[in-house]
């Protein structure tokens, strides 16, 4: 017998227990790498910098609300610290 043959738990095949196993393993290193909430600072940093037309409680509104609905649990609280830090450092004024 091959090894996909083989049951590795019964009722589930090796090649089963292996995806199952793979997808957890993505699910767990994407939520680690963040990738959402490094885009969204990279957007929201754009527009305080370099964006002046847009008020900057505008642009920390909307990242916030876009963490929120596409990131982690922690995400928003994460980028309004990263974002409020921004617009101090950078003499943004709140609007």
């Amino acid at each position: 017998m091959s090894a996909d043959q083989d049951s590795f738990l019964p009722g589930h095949s090796v090649k089963g227990t292996r995806r199952k196993g793979r997808e957890l393993a993505l699910q767990a290193l994407y939520q680690i790498l963040a990738k959402v909430d490094l885009v969204v600072l990279r957007m929201a940093t754009y527009e305080l910098v370099f964006c002046p037309d847009i008020p900057s409680r505008v642009s920390l509104d909307e990242a916030i609300e876009i963490g929120k609905r596409f990131g982690s649990a922690e995400s928003a609280t994460f980028i309004n610290g990263v974002l409020d830090h921004v617009a101090q450092s950078s003499g943004v004024k709140s609007d």
